[in-house]
């Protein structure tokens, strides 16, 4: 009869309840949520009465489940929302400086509960145990919707530039700007007056040579007496 028990036994599992999977709230959580439940019983250790203790840390979630610590922490409050689990103790941070993962109770299963040891604060209204409160079953038809916050990034003004964002021009950099009509007049009336400057000596001095050599021709001929 022994060696008949043991060859029929079953290896470890997770067992699911047709009760739990048939309620509206099971069908209305969504995939990912179910799979942290899963992972979280997975926990349960039947026998044990540790439900009530049972603890999943976000850093082994992710890796059971696949996912990042926002989607974790949204199917904790999703699973919270539907009534499948009940927080009995909060994230601590131990004496040696790690960590503690909050404990949780699972309703579709009995639990023995012991204020003594979590505390009169931890989840009032509970007694010392009790059978399944099966809490999802009490569901009222509205939907989860996370009610996590998420900053939106303020968009930046591009018709001012702030300070930083201004290149300093240097001098050889500056574009010159174009001369007014009164700088242009005064530009033309000043190169008008030292073009006629210029040509007034050029003529005058390039006219000196020759009245001098006219003078002195007429002074001095050849073969003419001076008197």
């Amino acid at each position: 009869m022994t060696r008949r028990k043991e060859t029929q036994r079953l290896p470890p599992f997770v067992p699911l309840l047709k009760e739990t999977m048939d309620a509206p709230a099971w069908h209305a959580m969504s995939h990912g949520a179910r799979s942290l439940y899963i992972a979280l019983k997975r926990r349960h250790i039947a026998g044990s009465n540790n439900n009530g203790r049972v603890y999943l840390s976000q850093r082994n979630a992710e890796k059971e489940v696949g996912s990042d610590t926002n989607q974790i922490t949204r199917w904790y409050r999703e699973l919270q929302h539907y009534g499948f689990i009940v927080q009995t103790r909060g994230p601590t941070l131990g004496v040696n400086g790690k960590g503690k993962a909050p404990h949780w109770r699972l309703t579709e299963i009995a639990y023995l509960y012991n204020r003594s040891t979590h505390g009169a604060d931890s989840e009032p209204g509970l007694g010392d145990g009790g059978q399944p409160t099966r809490d999802f079953l009490r569901w009222n038809g509205i939907k989860f919707r996370n009610k996590e916050k998420k900053q939106n990034p303020v968009r930046e003004s591009t018709d001012t530039p702030s300070v930083k964002s201004r290149t300093p021009l240097s001098v050889n950099s500056r574009t010159p700007s174009k001369p007014t009509v009164r700088e242009s007049t005064d530009i033309q009336r000043d190169m008008g007056v030292r073009e006629n400057t210029d040509i007034t000596r050029f003529t005058t001095t390039a006219n000196q040579p020759t009245l001098a050599r006219a003078s002195v021709s007429t002074s001095f001929r050849p073969g003419k007496r001076l008197m």
